[in-house]
């Protein structure tokens, strides 16, 4: 009885780590595809869909929920309340401190070269397939019931500075750092909500879609 025991208990440590090991692997997905495609090639395009080809060749794999699928009960309103001010938020704050960023000033003329000729083609296909994807990725396939911030949270946030690099100066990565981690946190509390995964989806919808907005105001470049 003691060795099943044992052998239990040594099967769930091992599966543990093997999912842990998967999930910090995946997690670089993001990193790897943005050095690639921005750095190395210099192309928008091509790290973007690394990253989503990558992101759902493992949802695939796994069948969209290798995570907790299990919900916890109460708070919908509310939940639904904060992700809605998340999504608005993202957008309304981005334009309202773009004068403060330092961004250069040939930022459009920078981001064309980089394959980003116009921000109604890829904000389309952007806002189609980046929320639903990175939400099933970060916050289902790796999912954490801590209701303080996580090291998912800082993978997920960290991937988003080599972007930002790219315009923005060093104090505001910072803030948008500790932002990102937020929302990601929260996010992944929501997403155990009933309908959980609908309302962090739509809430990263409409956060990506501000940004999307607000780039191609800033660098008129439709």
């Amino acid at each position: 009885m003691q060795e099943i025991e044992e052998t239990s208990a040594s099967g769930i440590v091992a599966v543990v780590a093997e999912t842990s090991l998967a999930q910090w692997a995946v997690s670089f997905i993001p990193y790897i595809a943005v050095l690639l495609g921005m750095y190395l090639l210099h192309n928008v395009w091509i790290a973007a869909l690394a990253y989503h080809l990558g992101a759902a060749a493992v949802l695939y794999r796994t069948r969209f929920d290798a995570g907790d699928p299990h919900t916890t009960r109460g708070g919908s309103a509310i939940v639904v309340g904060i992700n809605l001010l998340i999504g608005i938020f993202t957008g309304v704050l981005l334009y309202s401190l773009w004068p403060m960023l330092g961004t250069p000033a040939d930022l459009g003329a920078r981001l064309a070269r980089m394959g980003l000729t116009s921000w109604t083609v890829f904000g389309i296909y952007y806002c189609a397939v980046n929320p639903l994807l990175e939400e099933l990725l970060w916050r289902r396939f790796m999912p954490n019931r801590s209701i303080s911030p996580t090291w998912h949270d800082a993978l997920f946030a960290g991937y988003h500075m080599l972007v930002l690099a790219i315009f923005m100066q060093w104090q505001w990565m910072a803030v948008s750092f500790v932002l990102l981690m937020s929302a990601s946190c929260i996010w992944r509390f929501s997403i155990r909500r009933p309908n959980g995964l609908l309302i962090v989806s739509a809430s990263h919808f409409l956060a990506d879609l501000g940004i999307v907005l607000v780039g191609c105001m800033k660098t008129s470049h439709f």
